[in-house]
């Protein structure tokens, strides 16, 4: 495993690459900003980059600006590695919905997080939806599904929580696009 803190401070870009000969598995915690500096960060040859995207808080302009510059070098490798998106958050996932190229092209996202509000207590959490059972991605022979409950319970006073996205733009990385 090779760690990789962009930034040095404390609200910065932790990346962990753990790799061998066939797949490169890529862990980012903190926030992608204007400090945050890919280029160092080595994956080698592998056919399959896995990102794990669990612990990415934050993007802003700048680091986003990064992203996409560390991504077309990634796409111009060859041959081109499968690319598996996992545990995406929200504010990536804003990204993936906002910018065309955000993701290399013929990438899957396998997981990500949708936000659900409390009206009761205020509380937030946030449910993971894995591809296979709470979606599926529209192909050119199919449309997208999305099995998600409308409201699910809060874990604080037991309520009922509602999705605090608005579905049909959240989702909308999932329709179909040439």
């Amino acid at each position: 495993m090779v760690v990789h803190d962009t930034s040095g401070s404390s609200q910065s870009l932790k990346v962990e690459v753990y790799s061998d000969s066939t797949e490169a598995m890529v862990s980012m915690t903190g926030v992608l900003d204007e400090k945050a500096s890919l280029k160092n960060i080595q994956l080698g040859e592998p056919r399959v980059i896995i990102f794990e995207l669990s612990g990415l808080r934050l993007l802003n302009s700048s680091g986003i600006r990064t992203w996409v510059h560390w991504i077309r070098e990634l796409e111009a490798k060859s041959p081109r590695p499968i690319v598996l998106f996992r545990k995406c958050t929200k504010p990536f996932i804003d990204q993936v919905n906002a910018i065309s190229g955000f993701l290399p092209q013929g990438a899957t996202v396998e997981s990500f997080f949708v936000p659900y509000y409390c009206e009761n207590c205020g509380q937030t959490q946030s449910e993971l939806f894995v591809v296979g059972k709470q979606f599926s991605r529209a192909t050119a022979d199919s449309e997208m599904v999305v099995n998600s409950p409308k409201a699910i319970h809060c874990l604080a006073c037991g309520e009922k929580m509602e999705m605090d996205v608005m579905p049909a733009k959240y989702f909308s990385f999932l329709q179909y696009r040439r």
